[in-house]
């Protein structure tokens, strides 16, 4: 996240890529480096969030989270390649309003606030799972 802030910074500051500014200062080896490291963060985050996304439709059906990790791979791939732009800017648009209104929703729904904020602050391993697995 450090890395991603600071080339974003970087770049537009100067109006030029990170990889131009490196390769220009400090030689083409470590600008490929530089670019290789980039690429391998965006690869690991695609990762993460593919296997978050996994996670939460595993949570809402009950369908392992395998399974749903090659059609949220495929639905990635449609959205990036085949909608535009300014669609996709509105769907996230009305997806933030949504949890808008979940925070809405559930202040609404009067919850056990002491509960919700001890629980959030004191986690406990459940019963029949080590460390590991909760970790």
């Amino acid at each position: 996240m450090l890395f991603t802030e600071m080339s974003a910074r970087i770049a537009t500051v100067s109006g030029r890529p990170m990889f131009d500014i490196v390769r220009e200062r400090m030689g083409a080896r470590l600008a490929l480096a530089n670019l290789l490291a980039s690429f391998a963060l965006t690869v690991l985050t695609l990762i993460a969030e593919i296997g978050g996304v996994a996670l939460v439709l595993e949570l809402m059906s009950g369908v392992n989270y395998l399974v749903w990790i090659a059609p949220i791979a495929v639905l990635i791939w449609f959205v990036v390649w085949r909608v535009p732009y300014q669609h996709m800017e509105r769907l996230y648009g009305l997806l933030g309003l949504g949890l808008a209104a979940l925070v809405v929703a559930v202040w609404r729904l009067h919850p056990d606030w002491h509960g919700l904020w001890y629980s959030s602050t004191h986690p406990r391993i459940p019963a029949g799972e080590n460390l590991g697995t909760y970790a």
